[in-house]
């Protein structure tokens, strides 16, 4: 261990530094149900910092073990400034998607329906709808054309999110065409600590994507 304190101090933090948001992010990988795109919204940041880790370890090894050229000594600073400045980036972004996320969950959700308004306009809420309460306002109207039925939702209070609406959309509009809420078919896995990350995905694709 004292050898290890010895090699390149700038990188050798860089790789602490990074250690450190690889666990936090390997935590909101199970912790946190939130999707972008798809994948866990932790995913990346946990591969960005684990990568980090490793490369910059590495490279403070081969300073310790290798001789450099005098001209070479600060490109592990500059290494260091660069991880430093990429995970501000990073950092910057998963903020802005979680204020993207509130802004998402505050707009209306529109979705249409093969049903002609006639026959659902005064039907009582499908229950996926029905389910949110007084916490969402709901709307219908007929679809331009006489193209079925438009349902918009539109979140009133933070209790409710995007995902919430879009998964209630999605169920609502199974129910009201088919009869009843179609389901992704049973895995033929058993559940595992490793392919946790996509029973979670699965879990939660109703909530993502555009409607």
């Amino acid at each position: 261990m004292t050898n290890v304190l010895r090699w390149h101090r700038p990188l050798m933090i860089s790789a602490a530094a990074m250690a450190v948001l690889a666990l936090v992010a390997a935590v909101g990988i199970f912790a946190d149900p939130r999707v972008l795109t798809g994948a866990p919204i932790w995913l990346k940041p946990f591969k960005f910092a684990l990568s980090f880790t490793l490369y910059t370890s590495t490279l403070a090894w081969m300073r310790r073990v290798c001789r450099y050229p005098a001209s070479m000594r600060p490109t592990g600073i500059l290494l260091t400034a660069g991880a430093a400045a990429a995970g501000a980036v990073t950092a910057t972004r998963i903020a802005a998607a979680r204020r993207a996320r509130h802004a998402d969950a505050a707009r209306r959700h529109v979705i249409t329906v093969n049903r002609p308004f006639a026959e659902i306009g005064d039907d009582a809420l499908p229950a996926p709808l029905a389910g949110l309460g007084d916490a969402v306002e709901v709307r219908r109207q007929p679809a331009p054309g006489g193209r079925g039925t438009e349902i918009a939702v539109r979140a009133r209070s933070a209790g409710v999110s995007a995902g919430d609406i879009r998964r209630a959309l999605r169920e609502a509009r199974s129910e009201l065409e088919v009869g009843y809420v179609l389901l992704p078919g049973v895995a033929t896995t058993r559940p595992t600590p490793l392919n946790k990350p996509l029973r979670k995905v699965t879990a939660h694709g109703r909530e993502g994507g555009l409607l």
